[in-house]
């Protein structure tokens, strides 16, 4: 077995805290089904048992078709770290050689102060900027890290995707795989009518970056200012960023900053995040073959696929522990650096 693959989450159980009073969340009919209320006219998801079995069929599909070890680093709160060692981590207590975490809690106060002290507009979520500040919560000794939206499924090793770090220069930092919506000329706009502000700008939803990098940059607060600066001349406040920029949330705050900073970025190969916003030919479906398929937007060609239904078919009926056991074996072979 090769060093471990660190992989991250962002897993805030219970009602996401916008810093504004919501209305009470309605009781789940249904296991999986999302339960929504209003937080003057945005529409949340309150849903922990929604948000338990995406991370849990993300987490299977990982251990199933990896042939390394996991180093699972989990930003949560006491409701997802309860719930993620019992249903988890408790089971797979005997299978340590093959996976550890880490949970990083998140305290209510940390984000708010962080969305506070930068600007960001108050109805902004608080678990949404977990991600673009999650570097400043790592053990020091934790360097590169995949990070991973919940709602997305491995189809094939995820040590390839950790070895691309492998092809990043001495400069690049952050690497994603470009959004869909501008690959196929489309726009991707927000309820404000604001579109990120890269056209070949990345989907956030699949992170590959080196936290040391990020930490020497200062990546969540004098680059970000910095970059706001610089793209938004007409924004007067040099502490703070244009409130009105950043309404896709992490996703803005990382095409800003690579916009500005090119050298920072590394292209990941859009197998590695097959986006369900995206309208796939046969052809360009199978042209690279399939690393990663990412469940964003609510209506998915890709629900159809054949492939994808006999894979969450497939992980849906094994138990985790089965998950590792059944270890796939895999054709790619560990690169060394």
């Amino acid at each position: 077995m090769t060093d471990p693959v660190v992989i991250s989450f962002v897993a805030g159980y219970g009602p996401m805290d916008t810093g504004v009073t919501a209305k009470p969340a309605k009781k789940a009919k249904a296991p999986g089904k999302p339960v929504t209320g209003s937080v003057e006219g945005v529409t949340m998801d309150f849903a922990s048992d929604k948000l338990h079995y995406e991370f849990t069929r993300a987490l299977k599909s990982v251990l199933h078709l990896s042939s390394s070890n996991i180093h699972l680093v989990v930003f949560t709160n006491d409701l997802g770290k309860s719930m993620i060692q019992k249903d988890i981590m408790d089971p797979l207590s005997h299978l340590k050689d093959r996976i550890c975490w880490t949970p990083i809690m998140i305290e209510p106060n940390l984000i708010k102060n962080y969305i506070d002290d930068m600007g960001f507009s108050l109805w902004t979520p608080r678990w949404a900027l977990v991600k673009p500040y999650a570097y400043t919560l790592l053990p020091p000794e934790i360097d590169w890290i995949i990070q991973l939206d919940t709602d997305v499924i491995l189809a094939t090793d995820i040590l390839e995707l950790w070895d691309l770090r492998l092809q990043y220069n001495s400069t690049q930092t952050v690497g994603g795989a470009q959004e869909i919506m501008y690959i196929q000329g489309k726009k991707k706009f927000d309820n404000k009518g604001i579109h990120i502000p890269d056209v070949t700008g990345l989907n956030s939803g699949v992170i590959l970056y080196s936290a040391h990098r990020m930490r020497d940059l200062k990546f969540s607060r004098d680059l970000i200012l910095e970059a706001n600066r610089r793209l938004y001349p007409e924004w007067k406040n040099p502490d703070k960023v244009h409130p009105e920029k950043y309404r896709q949330l992490d996703q803005d705050l990382y095409n800003t900053v690579l916009k500005v900073y090119p050298h920072l970025k590394f292209t990941i190969p859009l197998k590695w995040n097959l986006q369900g916003c995206g309208g796939y030919d046969r052809q360009e479906k199978l042209k690279e073959g399939v690393g990663l398929y990412h469940f964003n937007c609510l209506r998915r060609q890709i629900d159809d696929w054949r492939s994808v239904k006999d894979l969450q078919r497939s992980l849906d009926g094994m138990s985790l522990e089965q998950a590792v056991k059944t270890l796939y074996k895999p054709k790619y072979t560990a690169r060394v650096k």
